[in-house]
């Protein structure tokens, strides 16, 4: 796998991507599962394509860089098209994200879906967001690709891969989005106070997130990052029993309390059959004070995790997914069976 990258890149690298994985269809995209380490992925039906094309000039740049080796400060990268307009982008040996140049705001990586649908339920307009664990900016770009007046910050540890993305990629720029060469742990803490309403969390030192990612004191730092009702996405890569899942809902939980946490997966996975990525959401309950700011606030408030909404929206997903809560959270974490 070669060099490993210290609070860097990315659950689904640790899977091999077909070249297969999508139609060549208009009418449809598809969408990648990733069902163990070494298995085949089986693809699915996706989302229709995006009526916001990208420029010719954007998917000429991209393919002109393809098949090529280049240096980065933790080893190596490289740019490989699996169909004519999908690029992904290999960071030492193994796919690191996944961009579809006829239209960024389509995403490929099932976890990335689950979080956008998340995203899209909390706050439907425009965001500010921290990307901890940025590589080519897949989920970033979505973003600014579907809502232009975001604001969002992207910071990877790779400083020369940080470079090499703005050369690669037509992305947008500051202050649509800000692209830093910072460990993932310092952006957090050094961030102001409520500076965010989504915090998005992809960052891993081989096949796991490093530990000081999955601390309390971490989830501290996150939660007094965002801004009240804010969200917190981590994604994290397990397997049975799912004792890592299970520690760092634990430390949300001691952080953030149990009803404004959350767990998304396949059910196979939840269920603690098989490997796989699981979407951790954290929210931050808004404090109800006298001041008329606060008041306002919560006549806006977005509706809660347990809302049919999002529920509904996970399960219409390419790969329909669950989302955990409340008494069912409770019962993962005790290692019950959890009725989905």
């Amino acid at each position: 796998m070669g060099r490993k990258r210290e609070s860097a890149a990315r659950s689904s690298s640790q899977h091999l991507f077909s070249n297969q994985a999508r139609t060549q269809s208009n009418r449809n995209k598809t969408s990648v599962r990733f069902d163990d380490l070494y298995e085949a992925p089986v693809v699915t039906q996706g989302q229709p394509k995006s009526r916001r094309p990208t420029s010719e000039n954007t998917t000429s740049k991209a393919f002109r860089n393809t098949n090529i080796d280049y240096p980065i400060s933790t080893g190596s990268a490289r740019l490989e098209s699996t169909s004519d307009h999908l690029i992904t982008v290999f960071v030492n040996g193994v796919p690191s994200s996944a961009i579809d140049i006829s239209d960024p705001g389509f995403l490929i990586f099932e976890y990335m879906q689950q979080m956008d649908a998340v995203v899209e339920n909390q706050f439907p307009g425009p965001i500010k967001a921290l990307h901890l664990g940025a590589a080519a900016c897949s989920l970033s770009w979505a973003w600014a690709h579907k809502h232009p007046e975001s604001r969002q910050i992207a910071v990877d540890i790779d400083t020369k891969l940080v470079e090499l993305v703005r050369t690669w990629f037509d992305l947008p720029r500051a202050p649509k989005l800000r692209i830093r060469a910072q460990d993932a742990y310092d952006a957090v803490l050094t961030a102001k106070p409520e500076s965010f309403n989504v915090i998005v969390r992809d960052v891993f030192t081989g096949n796991a997130t490093p530990a000081k990612l999955t601390t309390t004191e971490f989830a501290t730092a996150v939660k007094q990052a965002l801004t009240n009702n804010g969200i917190y996405l981590a994604n994290c890569a397990d397997r049975p029993p799912l004792t890592e899942a299970r520690q760092e809902l634990e430390n949300l939980k001691a952080t953030f309390g149990i009803e404004q946490i959350g767990l998304i997966a396949e059910k196979g996975i939840i269920n603690g059959k098989r490997y796989g990525n699981l979407v951790l959401v954290a929210r931050k309950a808004n404090s109800p004070t006298n001041n008329e700011n606060n008041r306002e606030n919560l006549n806006n408030e977005p509706p809660s995790l347990e809302n049919p909404a999002l529920a509904r929206a996970l399960r219409s997903l390419p790969v329909p997914t669950a989302i955990v809560t409340g008494a069912e959270l409770a019962n993962f974490l005790a290692q019950r069976k959890v009725n989905i």
